[in-house]
């Protein structure tokens, strides 16, 4: 398993870096980027495993939003394609 942090640049579209976070402590992932502030837009991508029925839903393909995050840009749609189990499992 691992996470990266994806920086994105001023209008929080285009990414322009990937930094996987190196240390693991206490079941967090975490790391220090000196030259990263405030007000920089940045997301998460989760790599393991993708088992859902057991719990796991990680998947590198989805930006995951900074829970602890004081604020959010931009616009989410709610379509399924942003959920990482598919409709049918919650249908059955």
């Amino acid at each position: 398993m691992r996470r990266e942090v994806c920086l994105f640049d001023g209008t929080g579209k285009h990414e322009t870096d990937r930094v996987e976070l190196p240390e693991y402590t206490n079941q967090i992932f975490h790391g220090y980027l000196p030259t990263v502030g405030p007000g920089t837009f940045y997301g998460y991508r989760v790599h393991g495993p993708y088992e859902p029925e057991a719990g796991p839903r990680s998947n590198p393909n989805k930006l995951v939003l900074d829970p602890y995050a004081r604020a959010h840009a931009g616009e989410l749609i709610w379509d399924p394609v942003v959920f990482t189990i598919r409709w049918s499992l919650w249908m059955t």
